[in-house]
């Protein structure tokens, strides 16, 4: 209702006007009907296309855009337009008004729908890297080109990348732009994006480029061999032996803080920086340290009997902050007769407050609890006590990632391959959505206009 009392009164000041300088005004015809079109939806934005209209007396004719009984354009002469600002979980009805130059109009109307859930799954393959599914495995479309590190996405746009970095339209896959300055070689990469720019490790370099244009920022000889994360203009990136903190507008190195050799990837919470080490292979000690973000001063270290995890071949998992408790996976020596170990530390002191003999190589958090996971098991964990609220046991094959009450993970082999999908409540198996089997996968979900990661991505701690 409150859209025909604005428009009606709209264009009756619009009519009006023109008749005053029109005599002929009561024979006008008004442009003929027609249809407007949703072409996509992104999480802020809609496409909106109608087919060009006639008038029947001959006249020349503009549009307008109006949107819940507000008008956001007028005097267009196309039949396109891009609504922007709008919010992925609502839903919008609105008109295009064809109006003639005496002021008699027809409108067509639409409907903007919530932006639909996605699942997007990289595959690795040279071929189809990366693909979008609905939740019932529909796949909307493939993207053509390798893609091995895990990506990121920024409102319509995603990036991703192996031999050169792409960025593609979340909503259809088109292809924007390529980068191939500083391929992003090692597997299981997480690329960052912040504040309009995009960080991550190769091989032998950490590189920033520009999110929208897809230009070489900056490119520093300082290889990384964990994933990158960012706070208060600072970067930071481990390699054996250290963690370094470095300027993120020019890359300059600001500290380097010398660790017990092979170190996870890096979280930052609260101005502190968290990682682990171990020295070598042959050695069944390491150190959990807490780093102050702006300085690089120790905080606190703590010494643990075992080795920190390295998931995949290139990247070392990080520890999980949640709450006042930093959380690491431990691998115990096989002589122990635990194949693994969940350590449980307060942020402020280092003390230990839990440790729980549950393997993984994986550890995430929810508001509700602590999840491990490994090859064969899922558990999820109190995070008071440490106490095994849950587990399942299977064949997993990726990171898990957690949307709102759901884990996802990639399960199964060549002949049951297949996206899982857990009610993070009670470990029960909600769905599956079947898929060919993929070697090194990662799971994003859209959910509400909202990314959700996999557990080693340092987009997690900016959502």
């Amino acid at each position: 209702m409150k859209n025909i009392i604005y428009l009606s009164c709209l264009f009756l000041l619009l009519a009006t006007a023109c008749s005053e300088d029109d005599p002929f005004e009561g024979d006008n015809s008004a442009p003929e009907p027609f249809q407007v079109t949703v072409t996509s939806r992104g999480p802020a934005t809609a496409d909106l296309e109608w087919n060009a209209t006639t008038d029947p007396d001959g006249d020349s004719i503009t549009y307008a855009v109006e949107i819940s009984g507000r008008k956001v354009i007028s005097g267009l002469k196309t039949n396109k337009y891009k609504l922007t600002g709008l919010h992925a979980d609502s839903t919008y009805n609105g008109h295009v008004v064809a109006i003639d130059k005496r002021g008699a109009y027809t409108p067509a109307g639409f409907k903007i729908l919530p932006t639909p859930d996605r699942i997007l799954l990289t595959t690795g393959n040279y071929i189809d890297g990366l693909s979008s599914l609905d939740e019932n495995g529909t796949v909307s479309w493939r993207f053509g080109y390798p893609v091995s590190a895990v990506p990121a996405v920024s409102g319509d746009t995603i990036f991703a990348g192996a031999d050169k970095l792409y960025a593609a339209k979340v909503s259809d896959g088109k292809l924007l732009w390529t980068n191939s300055d500083a391929p992003v070689q090692l597997r299981a990469t997480a690329i960052l994006h912040y504040q309009h720019k995009l960080y991550y490790t190769a091989s032998t370099k950490t590189v920033a480029v520009n999110a929208v244009t897809g230009a070489t920022l900056w490119s520093v000889t300082r290889s990384g061999t964990g994933n990158i994360a960012v706070s208060n203009g600072l970067l930071y990136t481990v390699t054996n032996g250290h963690l370094y903190a470095l300027d993120m507008s020019n890359g300059n190195l600001k500290w380097d803080f010398p660790t017990s050799g092979f170190t996870t990837s890096p979280r930052v919470k609260d101005g502190i920086v968290y990682v682990a080490s171990h020295a070598s292979n042959n050695v069944w000690e390491g150190y959990l340290y807490a780093v102050d973000a702006v300085t690089g001063a120790a905080k606190w270290q703590v010494k643990f009997p075992g080795q920190v995890v390295q998931p995949n071949d290139g990247v070392i998992g990080s520890p999980t902050v949640s709450g006042n408790l930093v959380c690491l996976p431990v691998y115990t020596h096989p002589q122990t007769g635990v194949t693994g170990n969940v350590m449980a530390v307060n942020t402020t002191s280092g003390a230990i407050v839990w440790q729980t003999p549950v393997g993984g190589n994986i550890a995430l958090a929810d508001a509700t609890g602590i999840y491990v996971v490994s090859g064969s098991v899922i558990s999820k964990l109190d995070k008071t006590t440490g106490a095994v609220n849950w587990s399942v046991a299977g064949t997993y094959r990726s990171e898990a990632t957690i949307a709102d009450d759901k884990l996802y993970i990639f399960t199964g082999n060549s002949n049951d391959a297949a996206i899982s999908v857990f009610s993070t409540a009670t470990g029960a198996k909600l769905k599956s959505i079947n898929f060919t089997l993929v070697f090194n996968p990662f799971i994003l979900v859209l959910k509400g206009g909202k990314t959700y990661y996999p557990a080693t991505s340092g987009m997690n701690p900016l959502n």
